[in-house]
């Protein structure tokens, strides 16, 4: 959520310190191997700790400072820690640190190498260690979070079974409770432990954890929600809220919350910033206002005293500059108080100063104060899922988890969010906001069975979309959590009032969807509905940059650079699942380049002559188009006569047969025929218009009225494309075949499927249900040369050439 919705605070200034110390267990079993071919536990947390560096390096913050020891060994040239060695001191990390760590890992020999720096192993005591990490972090200033990160191969380095007998165990407890700083609110402290390899056995119940030492000092050190990388990211960062308030419900009836932000927008490096080199210190330049008098005063003064030194003066240009703010900074801070804000209405100059402007935009609110509730689906249609969420407060108010969780079952079950006031401090904006309930357990919702008047209705689900988009939700346990997600709404003065003329464009341009429109939509996106989970997703431009930092200061690209957030068409899996989708949005819509040829020559027609539109209403089933399909299908012959011969329909006024055999040989221009349905009783009257031996053609057309069944469209075919035949058997019901167009020959194309008596006049057609033509029965093929056809067949015969031309010159 932006500035303009909730207030952003800004926590990365001086006083966020975050200190974290990497302890390596240096024992010998750590430079083995568990399984042969694999890495050494000692060499893969080491390559923990590298990942988790150079994040922080490439982080817009200096708020990080890491440090890295190694325990059990003979050298300790640190005072106040005994038996370990310091690897990295902890402090802002640099290209020295982490080359450090990397040249360690690069090395062939890694025990040798740890040797040479530690000296050898020698036993140590862990509380020695944790107690001399304690003094470091009371030493540094601005301590906001302070952490200690042990990683080890060991179960159990207290030596005996029952260890809390053990006096080892004790002193590490109590070294441990003194880095976490119970009792002590203003720093937050953790310890944590990584036990290698991750794939080791890990107890979920809790009677055996119970058994194991270290979950005694580390709750979720045993946890397999998340690996190892996650882990030590989540114990480095500070669970800081941005503020704790009462929510209240109604008189007498309160309980305190806290807000937290779950997720934060990550950056790139601002390269406008400047640093100095040794501390790395952002460089700040502040300006101050001072009165026109006293800017002058100021310069004569200054300026005198250092012309009365002459040419020999031996103060520096810096040197007067910093005399020169040390001489205005009163008067600045002075003017700085008497600062005026004016503004012009109605032509008048009204200027209010300081005080008048504060107590102006002063408004003390601070807290959630809850207006009312509303149905979930009402606040979804305005906003999106916030990244702030409320998590109850018990150190404040006791009692308030438990007034939490069940408005929080409530809600959820209910699917009602609370409108609320929101206001997390005194000099903070003052939002309207929707609490919107999340719970992971889709079943605790319950069926609504009342209605907008309040009467019964039938038991109904919940919204299956909405809880449909809930599940995908699910996934992403890593960044929604159960509770109270904040979501800002608008005041009525910040609505945008000529989004109506928008509808009114799109009503006025076009028309409404068809359902057969809206069909091949609904299919595509059932098809590529998935899971989302921000894990799989990283920052292009923030990957980008990473690599390169880490090439430049290592000289080894240790982020690779991929793209994770490619389009699901250039995956060749994801675009194989939707493909039959995507030809049909194609051909819905009318997007083939085909369809958008225009043939200047004919009057603007294509090669692609749409003759009515039989399915405006819809796309119907593969079922309802064979019988749709089968109505076109006609014969020349009583439905009483023992042999039948088929015609088949084109458009609304014109059917086709074929023109060999003893009856159709015999048809002449203008000679009557009757046709007869084969799927009902109709009849209809027509007469020849139409006559080609060349390719065995009769053209027939009604001499009054029209069909009320034609193809959808007429196409061009082509050889490789999939055809439908339909025709009729010998007891005169619809027959179908299929194939592919094998060849052309002399504007001929012969198919795939077998010929039989009976298939003369049968109509073929493509998937889409186009006319392509009729199949006849032709055995010898003359007329090669255009010119020696009739003059009617020669000017239908350039036209097709005409079109195939224009199409091959487009494709080229």
């Amino acid at each position: 959520m932006g500035k303009t919705r909730l207030e952003e605070d800004d926590y990365e200034g001086a006083a966020n310190k975050r200190y974290t110390f990497f302890v390596i267990d240096g024992s010998s079993a750590m430079f083995e191997t568990s399984k042969p071919g694999e890495e050494s536990e000692f060499k893969t947390a080491l390559k923990l700790i590298l990942d988790e560096m150079v994040r922080v390096c490439c982080s817009r913050s200096l708020n990080n400072h890491i440090g890295v020891i190694v325990t059990g060994t003979k050298n300790s040239e640190t005072e106040g820690i005994e038996n370990s060695t310091i690897l990295v001191p902890m402090g802002v990390l640099g290209q020295e640190e982490v080359n450090t760590i990397k040249e360690i890992i690069d090395e062939e020999g890694l025990l040798s190498a740890v040797t040479n720096i530690t000296g050898g192993y020698h036993e140590s005591d862990l509380s020695n260690v944790l107690n001399y990490c304690k003094r470091v972090f009371a030493s540094c200033p601005n301590t906001r979070h302070q952490s200690v990160i042990y990683l080890t191969n060991n179960r159990n380095p207290f030596g005996r079974d029952d260890f809390w007998e053990s006096s080892y165990f004790n002193r590490t407890k109590t070294a441990v409770k003194k880095i976490i700083g119970l009792g002590q609110r203003k720093t937050l402290g953790e310890f944590s432990v990584i036990i290698l390899p991750e794939d080791v056995y890990k107890p979920q119940e809790k009677e055996e954890k119970k058994k194991e030492p270290w979950y005694h000092l580390d709750t979720e050190v045993f946890s397999t929600e998340c690996d190892a990388a996650a882990r030590i990211r989540q114990k480095i960062t500070a669970q800081r809220s941005h503020a704790t308030l009462t929510v209240n419900v109604g008189p007498g009836v309160t309980f305190d919350v806290s807000v937290f932000s779950v997720v934060m927008e990550a950056k790139p490096l601002d390269h406008s910033q400047k640093y100095t080199s040794d501390t790395e210190e952002k460089i700040v330049k502040t300006a101050g206002y001072v009165t026109k008098n006293a800017k002058l005063e100021v310069e004569e003064g200054v300026g005198g005293d250092y012309q009365t030194q002459g040419t020999s003066a031996s103060v520096d240009e810096t040197e007067r500059t910093l005399q020169k703010c040390k001489l205005i900074q009163e008067e600045a801070v002075r003017n700085r108080r008497e600062l005026k804000k004016s503004i012009v209405l109605g032509g008048e100059k009204i200027i209010l100063d300081g005080e008048q402007f504060s107590f102006m935009n002063k408004l003390e609110s601070k807290g959630v104060d809850v207006i009312g509730f509303v149905p979930m689906s009402r606040v979804d249609r305005e906003v999106a899922l916030s990244s702030k969420i409320i998590q109850p407060n018990d150190q404040t108010t006791l009692g308030s988890t438990n007034m939490y969780r069940a408005l929080l079952d409530r809600c959820w079950a209910r699917q009602q969010a609370m409108v609320a006031k929101y206001q997390s401090g005194a000099g903070q904006k003052m939002r309207i906001v929707a609490l919107v309930p999340f719970k992971k357990d889709m079943t605790l919702i319950e069926p609504s069975n009342l209605g907008e008047d309040g009467e019964e209705m039938e038991d109904k689900k919940p919204d299956l979309l909405r809880l449909e988009q809930q599940r995908a939700q699910v996934d992403s346990s890593e960044w929604l959590h159960e509770g109270f997600m904040l979501v800002g709404l608008p005041f009525r003065e910040e609505l945008r009032d000529d989004f109506r003329r928008f509808e009114e464009q799109q009503t006025a341009l076009t028309e409404e969807s068809t359902k057969r429109e809206v069909d091949a939509m609904k299919q595509f996106v059932k098809k590529s509905i998935r899971g989302y989970n921000p894990s799989f997703y990283e920052n292009p431009r923030l990957l980008s940059e990473r690599s390169a930092l880490c090439l430049a200061a290592t000289g080894e690209e240790l982020i690779e650079r991929k793209d994770t957030v490619e389009p699901y068409y250039q995956i060749p899996n994801r675009r194989q699942r939707v493909g039959a989708q995507i030809e049909r949005i194609v051909e819905t819509f009318a997007l083939n380049e085909d369809r958008k040829r225009k043939i200047d020559d004919d009057g603007g027609s294509s090669d692609i002559m749409d003759f009515q539109e039989p399915w405006s209403e819809g796309a119907p089933s593969e079922r309802v188009r064979a019988e749709w399909l089968e109505r076109l299908v006609l014969t020349t012959t009583k439905p009483t006569e023992e042999t039948h011969r088929c015609a088949i329909i084109l458009d609304k006024y014109r059917a086709a047969t074929y023109h060999h055999g003893t009856k159709h040989s015999l048809f002449e221009i203008g000679h009557v025929v009757n046709l007869y349905g084969v799927r009902d009783e109709s009849q209809f009257k027509t007469e020849v218009t139409g006559i080609s031996e060349t390719y065995d053609v009769v053209i027939l057309t009604l001499t009054t009225g029209c069909f009320e069944t034609t193809p959808r469209s007429f196409r061009i075919p082509f050889a490789g494309l999939k055809y439908y035949q339909i025709g009729i058997n010998k007891y005169r019901l619809p027959y179908w075949k299929y194939g592919i167009i094998s060849y052309e020959r002399n504007f001929f194309l012969f198919g795939t499927s077998h010929g039989e008596e009976g298939d003369s006049g049968a109509g073929v057609f493509d998937k889409d249900s186009n006319f392509i033509g009729v199949a006849i029965s032709k055995k010898t093929f003359k007329y090669r040369d255009i010119k020696k056809k009739p003059i009617e067949e020669q000017l239908w015969m350039r036209k097709v050439q005409k079109i195939e031309r224009k199409g091959i010159q487009r494709n080229l």
